[in-house]
């Protein structure tokens, strides 16, 4: 549901730049340009953190098996009362 309303937003938005326009064509360009690619790399990035590991920003999977190899090999003793 974000990922259809991101779209529907940033096409308003970049719709709406279009139809209202500046008086200087070269800052009317630059503002759009500008603006396709923040919304293209925004929504890049919420397409890619649904495949966290995969895709553009990963997240390695090698801290969580270390930690799970540490918390397997480590042998923690509950202090009750302070015994």
């Amino acid at each position: 549901m974000l990922k259809v309303f991101y779209l529907f937003a940033s096409f308003i938005f970049w719709f709406g730049y279009l139809i209202e326009g500046f008086e200087s064509d070269v800052l009317y360009i630059i503002v759009l340009v500008l603006v396709t690619i923040v919304t293209v790399l925004a929504y890049a990035i919420i397409f890619d953190l649904d495949k966290a590991l995969e895709g553009l920003l990963q997240v390695s999977t090698n801290s969580y098996e270390k930690t799970s190899d540490y918390i397997k090999s480590t042998k923690h003793e509950i202090f009750v009362d302070g015994h």
